[in-house]
């Protein structure tokens, strides 16, 4: 050491501790704080997620009970065509025989593969 040089005291060294401390507390400080950002983010996408989900999930069971109610619709009306063909065939069952038959025959000549 030369007779020019003070020798490091106590205050010199807390000084040069708070120099070498403030940059490392901002760049905490900068971090909590995208770290906060970044949780509103998460947490507003959450949300909206949550929102999607359940209006997805309503539109989803608006077309069940939509589908539902025309599966109905559409039995009832299978049975009444299977209702009024009983009915057409115990009034004029060789009529009815004849219409099945000219019906099976070009069918068969439909699907009939050729040789």
């Amino acid at each position: 050491m030369s007779i020019n040089e003070t020798p490091p005291s106590p205050a010199n060294n807390g000084v040069q501790n708070a120099d070498a401390t403030a940059p490392a507390l901002a760049m905490a400080a900068s971090e909590l704080g995208e770290q906060a950002a970044a949780e509103r983010i998460a947490a507003r996408t959450q949300q909206s997620l949550r929102q999607a989900v359940d209006k997805i999930a309503c539109t989803a069971a608006a077309a069940a009970e939509s589908l539902c109610q025309s599966s109905e619709k559409l039995h009832l009306a299978q049975q009444r065509l299977l209702d009024d063909c009983r009915i057409q065939v115990r009034k004029k069952p060789i009529e009815s025989i004849l219409v099945a038959a000219v019906a099976g025959y070009l069918l068969s000549q439909l699907f009939r593969q050729k040789r």
